[in-house]
Protein backbone atom coordinates (compact mmCIF):
# COMPACT_ATOMS: atom_id res chain seq x y z
CA UNK A 1 0.00 0.00 0.00
CA UNK A 2 1.40 3.36 -1.09
CA UNK A 3 -0.17 5.84 1.34
CA UNK A 4 1.44 9.25 1.68
CA UNK A 5 -0.92 9.89 4.59
CA UNK A 6 -0.69 7.21 7.25
CA UNK A 7 -0.17 6.48 10.93
CA UNK A 8 1.19 7.76 13.22
CA UNK A 9 0.01 11.08 11.78
CA UNK A 10 -3.62 11.53 12.80
CA UNK A 11 -5.08 13.63 10.01
CA UNK A 12 -8.47 12.45 8.74
CA UNK A 13 -7.39 10.74 5.50
CA UNK A 14 -4.41 9.17 7.27
CA UNK A 15 -6.85 7.56 9.69
CA UNK A 16 -8.92 6.17 6.80
CA UNK A 17 -5.83 4.53 5.31
CA UNK A 18 -4.61 3.24 8.67
CA UNK A 19 -7.97 1.68 9.54
CA UNK A 20 -8.00 -0.15 6.22
CA UNK A 21 -4.49 -1.53 6.69
CA UNK A 22 -5.29 -2.56 10.27
CA UNK A 23 -8.40 -4.45 9.15
CA UNK A 24 -6.45 -6.20 6.38
CA UNK A 25 -3.82 -7.21 8.89
CA UNK A 26 -6.54 -8.48 11.24
CA UNK A 27 -7.90 -10.72 8.50
CA UNK A 28 -4.47 -12.29 8.08
CA UNK A 29 -3.36 -10.44 4.97
CA UNK A 30 0.34 -9.65 4.69
CA UNK A 31 0.42 -5.87 4.30
CA UNK A 32 3.37 -3.53 3.80
CA UNK A 33 2.82 0.21 3.80
CA UNK A 34 5.09 2.78 2.17
CA UNK A 35 4.25 6.18 3.61
CA UNK A 36 5.54 9.74 3.87
CA UNK A 37 6.05 12.13 6.74
CA UNK A 38 2.93 14.28 7.06
CA UNK A 39 4.12 17.85 7.39
CA UNK A 40 0.62 19.27 7.30
CA UNK A 41 -1.97 19.68 10.04
CA UNK A 42 -2.30 16.65 12.31
CA UNK A 43 -3.66 16.01 15.79
CA UNK A 44 -1.13 13.39 16.86
CA UNK A 45 2.24 12.44 15.36
CA UNK A 46 3.45 9.63 17.65
CA UNK A 47 2.78 5.90 17.36
CA UNK A 48 0.03 4.80 19.75
CA UNK A 49 -2.92 2.44 19.94
CA UNK A 50 -4.68 1.22 17.90
CA UNK A 51 -1.97 1.66 15.24
CA UNK A 52 0.94 -0.08 16.98
CA UNK A 53 0.52 -3.37 15.02
CA UNK A 54 1.14 -1.34 11.83
CA UNK A 55 4.41 0.17 12.96
CA UNK A 56 6.73 -2.73 11.96
CA UNK A 57 4.96 -2.94 8.58
CA UNK A 58 5.27 0.75 7.75
CA UNK A 59 8.22 2.21 5.90
CA UNK A 60 8.23 6.00 6.01
CA UNK A 61 10.17 7.02 2.92
CA UNK A 62 12.11 10.26 2.96
CA UNK A 63 14.28 11.83 0.30
CA UNK A 64 17.31 14.06 0.74
CA UNK A 65 16.41 17.72 0.86
CA UNK A 66 19.74 19.37 -0.10
CA UNK A 67 20.13 22.95 -1.28
CA UNK A 68 18.01 24.61 -3.96
CA UNK A 69 20.22 23.53 -6.85
CA UNK A 70 20.42 19.98 -5.52
CA UNK A 71 16.64 19.81 -5.11
CA UNK A 72 16.09 21.11 -8.64
CA UNK A 73 18.46 18.55 -10.15
CA UNK A 74 17.00 15.77 -8.02
CA UNK A 75 13.44 16.68 -8.99
CA UNK A 76 14.43 16.86 -12.67
CA UNK A 77 16.00 13.39 -12.52
CA UNK A 78 13.02 11.91 -10.70
CA UNK A 79 10.63 13.52 -13.18
CA UNK A 80 12.48 11.87 -16.07
CA UNK A 81 12.47 8.47 -14.32
CA UNK A 82 8.80 8.64 -13.33
CA UNK A 83 7.53 10.44 -16.43
CA UNK A 84 5.61 13.15 -14.58
CA UNK A 85 7.11 16.50 -13.44
CA UNK A 86 4.72 17.02 -10.53
CA UNK A 87 5.10 17.96 -6.87
CA UNK A 88 5.95 14.89 -4.81
CA UNK A 89 7.79 13.12 -7.65
CA UNK A 90 10.99 12.78 -5.61
CA UNK A 91 9.09 10.95 -2.87
CA UNK A 92 7.48 8.78 -5.55
CA UNK A 93 10.88 7.89 -7.00
CA UNK A 94 12.25 6.94 -3.57
CA UNK A 95 9.07 5.00 -2.72
CA UNK A 96 9.35 3.04 -5.97
CA UNK A 97 12.93 2.00 -5.19
CA UNK A 98 11.83 0.84 -1.73
CA UNK A 99 8.90 -1.14 -3.13
CA UNK A 100 10.98 -2.87 -5.82
CA UNK A 101 13.55 -3.97 -3.22
CA UNK A 102 10.78 -5.40 -1.05
CA UNK A 103 9.26 -7.11 -4.08
CA UNK A 104 12.59 -8.78 -4.86
CA UNK A 105 12.69 -10.16 -1.32
CA UNK A 106 9.02 -11.27 -1.18
CA UNK A 107 6.74 -10.85 -4.16
CA UNK A 108 3.56 -8.84 -3.74
CA UNK A 109 0.22 -9.99 -5.13
CA UNK A 110 -1.51 -6.60 -5.30
CA UNK A 111 -0.65 -2.92 -5.07
CA UNK A 112 -2.91 -0.24 -3.63
CA UNK A 113 -2.35 3.51 -3.84
CA UNK A 114 -4.28 5.93 -1.69
CA UNK A 115 -5.09 9.57 -2.13
CA UNK A 116 -4.76 12.04 -0.62
CA UNK A 117 -2.04 13.27 -1.38
CA UNK A 118 -2.46 13.28 -5.13
CA UNK A 119 1.10 12.10 -5.82
CA UNK A 120 0.50 8.89 -3.87
CA UNK A 121 -0.37 7.11 -7.13
CA UNK A 122 2.87 7.84 -8.98
CA UNK A 123 5.07 5.08 -7.47
CA UNK A 124 2.20 2.58 -7.72
CA UNK A 125 1.79 3.30 -11.42
CA UNK A 126 5.52 2.88 -12.05
CA UNK A 127 5.61 -0.31 -9.95
CA UNK A 128 2.63 -1.70 -11.87
CA UNK A 129 4.25 -0.88 -15.22
CA UNK A 130 7.54 -2.55 -14.24
CA UNK A 131 6.16 -5.68 -12.58
CA UNK A 132 2.71 -6.24 -14.07
CA UNK A 133 1.28 -6.64 -10.55
CA UNK A 134 -2.39 -5.67 -10.37
CA UNK A 135 -2.97 -2.17 -9.03
CA UNK A 136 -6.01 -0.50 -7.45
CA UNK A 137 -5.95 3.31 -7.23
CA UNK A 138 -8.15 4.89 -4.58
CA UNK A 139 -9.56 8.44 -4.71
CA UNK A 140 -10.94 9.84 -1.44
CA UNK A 141 -11.08 13.44 -2.69
CA UNK A 142 -10.86 15.14 -6.07
CA UNK A 143 -7.66 16.94 -7.04
CA UNK A 144 -7.67 20.23 -5.17
CA UNK A 145 -8.08 22.40 -8.27
CA UNK A 146 -11.36 20.71 -9.22
CA UNK A 147 -13.00 21.04 -5.81
CA UNK A 148 -16.53 22.42 -6.28
CA UNK A 149 -17.58 25.91 -5.16
CA UNK A 150 -17.36 27.41 -2.55
CA UNK A 151 -13.89 25.83 -2.35
CA UNK A 152 -11.44 27.98 -4.30
CA UNK A 153 -8.16 26.15 -4.73
CA UNK A 154 -6.22 27.51 -7.68
CA UNK A 155 -3.35 26.28 -9.81
CA UNK A 156 -1.48 27.71 -12.78
CA UNK A 157 -2.26 26.57 -16.32
CA UNK A 158 1.16 24.94 -16.58
CA UNK A 159 0.69 22.93 -13.39
CA UNK A 160 -2.82 21.93 -14.41
CA UNK A 161 -1.47 20.63 -17.73
CA UNK A 162 1.01 18.28 -16.03
CA UNK A 163 -1.39 17.23 -13.29
CA UNK A 164 -4.18 16.54 -15.82
CA UNK A 165 -1.80 14.40 -17.85
CA UNK A 166 -0.79 12.47 -14.74
CA UNK A 167 -4.35 11.95 -13.43
CA UNK A 168 -5.64 10.72 -16.78
CA UNK A 169 -2.84 8.17 -16.97
CA UNK A 170 -3.56 6.95 -13.42
CA UNK A 171 -7.27 6.58 -14.15
CA UNK A 172 -6.71 4.76 -17.44
CA UNK A 173 -3.73 2.59 -16.37
CA UNK A 174 -4.84 1.17 -13.01
CA UNK A 175 -6.70 -2.13 -12.98
CA UNK A 176 -9.45 -0.51 -10.96
CA UNK A 177 -10.19 2.93 -9.51
CA UNK A 178 -11.97 2.88 -6.17
CA UNK A 179 -14.06 5.74 -4.76
CA UNK A 180 -15.90 6.06 -1.44
CA UNK A 181 -19.09 7.23 -3.16
CA UNK A 182 -20.61 7.43 -6.64
CA UNK A 183 -20.99 11.22 -6.75
CA UNK A 184 -17.24 11.68 -6.22
CA UNK A 185 -16.50 9.10 -8.92
CA UNK A 186 -18.76 10.91 -11.37
CA UNK A 187 -17.20 14.28 -10.58
CA UNK A 188 -13.64 13.09 -11.16
CA UNK A 189 -14.30 10.91 -14.20
CA UNK A 190 -16.41 13.57 -15.91
CA UNK A 191 -13.79 16.26 -15.36
CA UNK A 192 -11.05 14.20 -16.95
CA UNK A 193 -13.26 12.95 -19.78
CA UNK A 194 -12.77 9.31 -18.84
CA UNK A 195 -14.94 6.86 -20.76
CA UNK A 196 -17.20 4.29 -19.15
CA UNK A 197 -14.89 1.41 -20.07
CA UNK A 198 -12.49 2.41 -17.26
CA UNK A 199 -13.11 0.04 -14.38
CA UNK A 200 -14.41 1.67 -11.19
CA UNK A 201 -15.74 0.33 -7.91
CA UNK A 202 -17.40 2.09 -4.99
CA UNK A 203 -15.82 1.09 -1.65
CA UNK A 204 -16.89 3.28 1.29
CA UNK A 205 -14.59 4.31 4.14
CA UNK A 206 -14.00 1.63 6.76
CA UNK A 207 -14.75 1.51 10.47
CA UNK A 208 -12.20 0.62 13.13
CA UNK A 209 -11.97 -3.14 13.51
CA UNK A 210 -12.99 -4.44 16.94
CA UNK A 211 -14.24 -1.13 18.37
CA UNK A 212 -17.20 -1.15 20.77
CA UNK A 213 -18.59 2.16 22.02
CA UNK A 214 -19.63 2.75 25.61
CA UNK A 215 -23.34 3.20 26.30
CA UNK A 216 -24.48 6.83 26.58
CA UNK A 217 -25.65 7.84 30.06
CA UNK A 218 -28.73 10.08 30.29
CA UNK A 219 -28.52 13.39 32.16
CA UNK A 220 -30.23 16.78 31.97
CA UNK A 221 -27.82 18.19 29.36
CA UNK A 222 -28.54 17.80 25.65
CA UNK A 223 -25.06 17.29 24.21
CA UNK A 224 -23.93 17.70 20.61
CA UNK A 225 -20.44 17.31 19.17
CA UNK A 226 -18.53 18.01 15.98
CA UNK A 227 -15.15 16.35 15.34
CA UNK A 228 -12.54 17.93 13.09
CA UNK A 229 -11.75 21.10 11.27
CA UNK A 230 -14.43 23.66 10.44
CA UNK A 231 -12.88 25.51 7.50
CA UNK A 232 -14.33 28.77 6.26
CA UNK A 233 -15.97 26.91 3.35
CA UNK A 234 -17.90 24.77 5.84
CA UNK A 235 -19.62 27.85 7.20
CA UNK A 236 -20.79 27.00 10.74
CA UNK A 237 -22.79 30.20 11.20
CA UNK A 238 -26.21 28.82 10.06
CA UNK A 239 -25.81 25.91 12.48
CA UNK A 240 -24.76 28.16 15.37
CA UNK A 241 -27.69 30.49 14.74
CA UNK A 242 -30.06 27.52 14.74
CA UNK A 243 -28.44 26.20 17.92
CA UNK A 244 -29.04 29.58 19.57
CA UNK A 245 -32.66 29.35 18.47
CA UNK A 246 -32.93 25.96 20.17
CA UNK A 247 -31.32 27.31 23.31
CA UNK A 248 -34.03 29.98 23.53
CA UNK A 249 -36.94 27.53 23.43
CA UNK A 250 -35.63 24.65 25.54
CA UNK A 251 -37.21 23.65 28.83
CA UNK A 252 -35.50 25.66 31.61
CA UNK A 253 -34.74 22.42 33.43
CA UNK A 254 -32.52 21.27 30.55
CA UNK A 255 -29.11 22.54 29.52
CA UNK A 256 -27.32 22.54 26.18
CA UNK A 257 -23.70 21.86 25.20
CA UNK A 258 -21.95 21.80 21.84
CA UNK A 259 -18.40 20.44 21.80
CA UNK A 260 -15.89 20.90 19.00
CA UNK A 261 -12.99 18.45 18.91
CA UNK A 262 -10.07 20.22 17.29
CA UNK A 263 -8.15 23.45 17.23
CA UNK A 264 -9.90 26.64 18.32
CA UNK A 265 -9.83 28.85 15.24
CA UNK A 266 -9.94 32.62 15.68
CA UNK A 267 -12.71 33.30 13.18
CA UNK A 268 -14.93 30.67 14.79
CA UNK A 269 -14.28 31.94 18.32
CA UNK A 270 -15.18 35.47 17.21
CA UNK A 271 -18.40 34.17 15.66
CA UNK A 272 -19.34 32.35 18.87
CA UNK A 273 -18.61 35.46 20.96
CA UNK A 274 -20.74 37.70 18.73
CA UNK A 275 -23.64 35.26 18.95
CA UNK A 276 -23.35 35.19 22.75
CA UNK A 277 -22.87 31.42 22.88
CA UNK A 278 -19.65 31.04 24.85
CA UNK A 279 -21.54 29.32 27.66
CA UNK A 280 -22.79 26.63 25.27
CA UNK A 281 -19.92 26.01 22.83
CA UNK A 282 -16.57 24.60 23.98
CA UNK A 283 -13.38 23.59 22.17
CA UNK A 284 -11.79 20.35 23.35
CA UNK A 285 -8.51 20.76 21.48
CA UNK A 286 -6.51 17.97 19.86
CA UNK A 287 -7.26 14.38 20.82
CA UNK A 288 -5.98 11.00 19.73
CA UNK A 289 -8.21 8.84 17.58
CA UNK A 290 -9.38 6.58 20.41
CA UNK A 291 -9.91 9.59 22.68
CA UNK A 292 -12.00 11.16 19.94
CA UNK A 293 -14.20 8.08 19.58
CA UNK A 294 -14.72 7.89 23.33
CA UNK A 295 -15.62 11.58 23.49
CA UNK A 296 -18.07 11.21 20.61
CA UNK A 297 -19.74 8.35 22.46
CA UNK A 298 -20.44 10.65 25.44
CA UNK A 299 -22.66 12.88 23.32
CA UNK A 300 -26.29 12.57 22.29
CA UNK A 301 -26.14 13.82 18.70
CA UNK A 302 -23.11 14.12 16.41
CA UNK A 303 -22.93 16.94 13.89
CA UNK A 304 -21.54 17.07 10.36
CA UNK A 305 -21.24 20.52 8.80
CA UNK A 306 -20.53 20.48 5.07
CA UNK A 307 -19.83 23.28 2.63
CA UNK A 308 -22.89 24.58 0.73
CA UNK A 309 -21.92 23.02 -2.59
CA UNK A 310 -24.50 22.66 -5.35
CA UNK A 311 -23.87 18.92 -5.10
CA UNK A 312 -22.38 17.15 -2.10
CA UNK A 313 -19.80 14.95 -3.79
CA UNK A 314 -17.84 14.08 -0.65
CA UNK A 315 -17.99 11.15 1.76
CA UNK A 316 -16.88 12.69 5.09
CA UNK A 317 -14.74 10.21 6.96
CA UNK A 318 -16.15 11.44 10.27
CA UNK A 319 -19.53 9.98 9.27
CA UNK A 320 -18.05 6.50 9.70
CA UNK A 321 -16.79 7.34 13.19
CA UNK A 322 -20.15 8.83 14.17
CA UNK A 323 -22.01 5.76 12.98
CA UNK A 324 -19.57 3.40 14.68
CA UNK A 325 -20.09 4.94 18.13
CA UNK A 326 -23.84 4.40 17.67
CA UNK A 327 -25.01 8.00 17.97
CA UNK A 328 -27.52 9.69 15.65
CA UNK A 329 -26.15 12.10 13.06
CA UNK A 330 -27.34 15.61 12.30
CA UNK A 331 -25.96 16.23 8.83
CA UNK A 332 -25.90 19.92 7.95
CA UNK A 333 -25.31 19.19 4.29
CA UNK A 334 -26.36 19.89 0.71
CA UNK A 335 -29.71 18.18 0.22
CA UNK A 336 -28.43 16.98 -3.16
CA UNK A 337 -25.45 15.02 -1.94
CA UNK A 338 -23.81 11.84 -0.71
CA UNK A 339 -24.59 12.24 3.00
CA UNK A 340 -28.20 13.06 2.22
CA UNK A 341 -28.39 9.99 -0.01
CA UNK A 342 -27.11 7.72 2.74
CA UNK A 343 -29.23 9.04 5.60
CA UNK A 344 -32.42 9.25 3.54
CA UNK A 345 -32.05 5.67 2.27
CA UNK A 346 -30.34 3.94 5.20
CA UNK A 347 -31.36 5.99 8.23
CA UNK A 348 -29.08 6.86 11.12
CA UNK A 349 -30.02 10.49 11.57
CA UNK A 350 -31.46 13.60 9.96
CA UNK A 351 -30.13 15.56 6.99
CA UNK A 352 -30.92 19.29 6.94
CA UNK A 353 -30.25 22.01 4.39
CA UNK A 354 -26.88 23.58 5.22
CA UNK A 355 -28.07 26.90 3.72
CA UNK A 356 -31.21 27.20 5.89
CA UNK A 357 -31.18 28.21 9.57
CA UNK A 358 -34.87 27.32 9.77
CA UNK A 359 -34.32 23.80 8.42
CA UNK A 360 -31.38 23.22 10.77
CA UNK A 361 -33.46 24.41 13.73
CA UNK A 362 -36.23 22.00 12.76
CA UNK A 363 -33.73 19.14 12.82
CA UNK A 364 -32.36 20.25 16.19
CA UNK A 365 -35.85 20.50 17.68
CA UNK A 366 -36.70 17.02 16.40
CA UNK A 367 -33.63 15.52 18.06
CA UNK A 368 -34.21 17.50 21.26
CA UNK A 369 -37.79 16.25 21.59
CA UNK A 370 -36.69 12.67 20.94
CA UNK A 371 -33.89 13.10 23.50
CA UNK A 372 -36.39 14.26 26.11
CA UNK A 373 -38.32 11.02 25.49
CA UNK A 374 -35.06 9.07 25.91
CA UNK A 375 -35.58 7.52 22.47
CA UNK A 376 -32.50 8.57 20.45
CA UNK A 377 -31.59 4.91 19.97
CA UNK A 378 -34.53 4.71 17.57
CA UNK A 379 -32.32 6.50 15.05
CA UNK A 380 -29.67 3.83 15.16
CA UNK A 381 -29.34 2.18 11.73
CA UNK A 382 -27.87 -1.30 11.35
CA UNK A 383 -28.21 -0.77 7.60
CA UNK A 384 -25.85 2.22 7.76
CA UNK A 385 -23.49 0.53 10.23
CA UNK A 386 -23.15 -2.49 7.95
CA UNK A 387 -22.10 -0.23 5.06
CA UNK A 388 -18.90 0.72 6.93
CA UNK A 389 -18.35 -2.59 8.70
CA UNK A 390 -14.74 -3.80 8.27
CA UNK A 391 -15.88 -7.21 7.03
CA UNK A 392 -18.10 -5.55 4.41
CA UNK A 393 -15.24 -3.38 3.15
CA UNK A 394 -12.67 -6.20 3.11
CA UNK A 395 -15.08 -8.41 1.20
CA UNK A 396 -15.35 -5.71 -1.48
CA UNK A 397 -11.55 -5.64 -1.80
CA UNK A 398 -11.40 -9.43 -1.84
CA UNK A 399 -13.95 -9.53 -4.65
CA UNK A 400 -11.71 -7.17 -6.64
CA UNK A 401 -8.71 -9.37 -6.06
CA UNK A 402 -10.33 -12.59 -7.28
CA UNK A 403 -11.75 -11.08 -10.48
Amino acid sequence: MFATGFAPYAASENLVNSKLALAMLGRGWDVQIISAADEGFTYVAEWEEPWLPLRPRTCEVQHKLGNNIGKLLSRGWSSLRMGHPIAGVRWGDAALVTALRSHDAKRFDFVLSRSISDFGHIPAMAFHNKTGIRWFANWNDPPSYIFPEPYRYTSSSCRKFWWNRYFREVLSTSDCNTFPCQRLANHILNHFGINDHVKTTIIPHIGLVGYQANKKLKDSCFRLCHAGNLSSERNPRPFLEALKGLMNIMDPADSLAFEIIGVEEVYLSDMINKLGMTSVVSFLGKKSYLETLDRLARNDVLVIIEAPCEEGIFMPSKLVDYVQVGRPVLAVSPLNGTVSDLINTRGGGICVNCRSVEDILTGLKTFYNVWRKDDLDSYRSINLENLFNPDTILNLYQNLMVQ
